[in-house]
């Protein structure tokens, strides 16, 4: 299946973000055993700088702001750049949070593509149905 260059374009400028901060923060690494943020939360972060990419690269949507995003998520720029930091020393460990970023987002997609090929009579009548059974 062929995507388009702009489905593309997100992941490629993670990638090269997160190559970027190897590259620059090579002389000031620390030792620290643990990420600045969370886990869970740098993961919901990425899941949704890449739903924030996708609703931007839509000719009828507003341009997407990432300083929103962090504050929506109660984080700092500044903690998510160093999260990434240390992400890029721990290749392991983010390719294992990475890949549960992917599973989320495919489950997403799944549960988008779904609703939209569904019949719109069929939630209807399937509110219908609980309703009566709830009744019973």
């Amino acid at each position: 299946m062929n995507t388009p260059w702009n489905h593309a374009l997100f992941p490629t400028l993670l990638s090269l973000w997160v190559g970027s901060f190897l590259f620059f923060s090579a002389c000031s690494m620390s030792t620290s055993d643990k990420p600045p943020l969370p886990d869970t939360t740098f993961a919901r972060v990425l899941v949704d700088l890449h739903l924030l990419s996708a609703r931007s690269s839509q000719a009828d949507s507003l341009p997407a702001s990432t300083d929103s995003l962090f504050t929506y998520h109660g984080i700092q720029r500044e903690e998510f750049d160093a999260t990434l930091r240390y992400y890029t020393r721990h290749p392991k460990h983010f390719s294992t949070l990475y890949n549960g970023v992917i599973d989320t987002l495919k489950a997403l997609s799944e549960r988008n593509w779904e609703r939209a090929s569904a019949p719109s009579d069929v939630s209807d009548s399937l509110r219908q149905r609980r309703q009566k059974n709830a009744r019973e």
